[in-house]
């Protein structure tokens, strides 16, 4: 059994995982929505929509490994779940990513892919589900930033609550996100999913995600792509699946609002104003991330009211964070566990971003975040920067990313009484 200070020093170790957008797959979701199709028929039922047919991703054709460490992977899950507005049960789920410094095997000279540790595999099955689709979120948002171009993100269902989109989401709790560039020219819509039953069960995960996807209609700007991510995750490694679905090229004026005209299709009267506002949630997020529920609150406003629980305590960053990154302010968090280490968490933002976002404007705010660019997004380069490092005793393991944000893990000896 691995000691403490193993797993966590596994946690900056490159692993590989596979990506796969190839014909074959493409085949596969093809069948399995015609399958679907002529179930529908035999039983005298509507026939679903669905975004067909699918393509391929060319940057992942027929498949592609790239690299990842499970540090970055724990900030991406953390950055991308993370709601703009705290309520309790927000509170309890905020640190739920620590728990997953144990999901990931260590790596061998024999074996270095990404793949579940037996701590990992031999949890209950709500758990599994649980720690399936928060990983499928967080692969999702990792590959969106760091070969896609888009390492901003805002959770749908939490947007559609804001009256200024004047819309109701339709369909089930599916983690559905928007993700976009620092321009916010570039936007893509990513129906993420996740299981570690069976590459079977991954197939039609993709198939019931081109039957969730929604198509946003610009009246300037041009149709955003879409995309469905399918994790499946085993002992032995991890495969993502992603394919590119349709969209409509279709352009709208004269609105009204911003309104559903069908079960997959959002008409947008205001291009400006859908920024806006897509832009204030996603730094809400990102101030909610490092603890600043006060600021992320003025953020927002009144704007997801509902989902704000009168009884949060407010709070605000306490911690300050020096690093060869700059500033940064966070909250930290002490994990409880019984061996001679003590293990500490530290969630923030970069001091001077968190300033650009509270007292001037998103576009001083985005040019400041494009300094984090961190490498060549086709030829492997990663949007999250890993290091490590010793100070009074501690190993501290950092990753930053381009959104601004950072989290580290750190290890110390306990005190003897």
């Amino acid at each position: 059994m691995p000691t403490i200070d193993e797993w966590v020093q596994g946690l900056v170790a490159d692993r590989k995982v596979k990506v796969v957008s190839s014909n074959d797959l493409v085949n596969k979701i093809h069948e399995k929505q015609n399958v679907r199709i002529l179930e529908a028929n035999r039983q005298k039922k509507p026939i679903p929509q669905m975004k067909s047919p699918v393509t391929t991703v060319p940057i992942f054709a027929p498949h592609k490994d790239i690299t990842i460490k499970p540090l970055s992977l724990l900030h991406s899950i953390g950055v991308t779940t993370t709601p703009p507005i705290q309520n309790l049960a927000d509170l309890s789920s905020t640190w739920a990513i620590i728990r997953y410094i144990w999901a990931f095997a260590l790596p061998t000279p024999k074996q270095n892919q990404l793949r579940l540790s037996d701590v990992a595999s031999d949890i209950d099955f709500h758990q599994k589900a649980l720690l399936s689709d928060e990983v499928g979120v967080g692969m999702a948002s990792y590959i969106m930033a760091n070969f896609l171009g888009t390492p901003n993100s805002i959770d749908v269902s939490l947007a559609l609550d804001d009256p200024c989109w004047s819309v109701q989401q339709q369909y089930g709790a599916s983690p559905d996100y928007i993700f976009f560039d620092n321009s916010r020219s570039i936007i893509k819509i990513v129906e993420c999913k996740g299981n570690q039953t069976s590459k079977a069960l991954a197939m039609d995960q993709i198939r019931r995600g081109t039957e969730q996807l929604p198509s946003i209609i610009f009246n300037a700007m041009p149709a955003p792509d879409s995309y469905v991510v399918a994790t499946h995750l085993t002992s032995n490694s991890v495969t993502v699946y992603i394919v590119d679905p349709p969209g409509e090229e279709k352009k709208v004026s004269d609105l009204k609002n911003v309104e559903r005209a069908s079960a997959r299709e959002w008409q947008v009267n205001s291009d400006d104003l859908f920024v806006k506002e897509m832009t204030e949630l996603h730094h809400a997020k990102i101030l909610s991330f490092a603890g600043d529920d006060e600021a992320a609150q003025k953020k927002v406003g009144d704007k997801l009211e509902s989902k704000r629980n009168k009884s949060t305590r407010v709070m605000k960053p306490e911690s300050h964070q020096p690093t060869d990154r700059g500033k940064y302010v966070g909250i930290r968090q002490i994990l409880p566990i019984s061996d001679d280490v003590t293990i500490e968490a530290f969630k923030g933002l970069n001091e001077e971003l968190r300033h650009l976002i509270v007292d001037s404007t998103a576009e001083k705010a985005f040019e400041f975040t494009n300094k984090f660019e961190m490498g060549s997004k086709d030829q492997g380069g990663s949007d999250y920067y890993t290091t490590e490092l010793e100070r009074e005793g501690s190993k501290i393991f950092q990753s930053f990313s381009s959104n601004g944000t950072m989290f580290e893990i750190s290890v110390r000896p306990k005190m003897k009484v």
